[in-house]
């Protein structure tokens, strides 16, 4: 939060934001810039992830307002085009919505997670 203005710039400042941006104006190369700061370096594999995983975004409409808490991607090879997939879809280990089945194909699946309330 701002102390002067009051004003939250966090949301400004999101990666995520950027990455949305992105996907929207089908700035694939912007996309590839930002997945080489994870993955370490230009390659074929981590582009092929970001091609498909911009592809699965614009057709499933999954950009703007579908929170990254409500998409699951299964990977099913541990390579560079994983690192494309996981920076485009904001899919990860971490938050649980990546998913690695080794079926040693340059291929992923992406979901809408759905949850249920239990609480009825």
């Amino acid at each position: 939060m701002n102390l002067n203005t009051g004003e939250d710039n966090l949301v400004t400042n999101d990666v995520r934001v950027e990455m949305e941006r992105m996907i929207e104006s089908n700035d694939l190369a912007g996309l590839l810039q930002k997945t080489t700061q994870l993955h370490g370096h230009h390659c074929v594999g981590s582009a092929m992830g970001v091609i498909a995983a911009h592809h699965a975004m614009k057709t499933m409409g999954a950009v703007r307002n579908t929170g990254m808490e409500h998409l699951i991607a299964v990977v099913e090879t541990n390579s560079c085009f994983s690192d494309g997939v996981q920076m485009v879809t904001g899919c990860s280990f971490g938050n649980n919505s990546l998913v690695y089945r080794d079926y040693g194909k340059a291929a992923f699946s992406l979901a809408r997670a759905i949850y249920f309330n239990t609480n009825i």
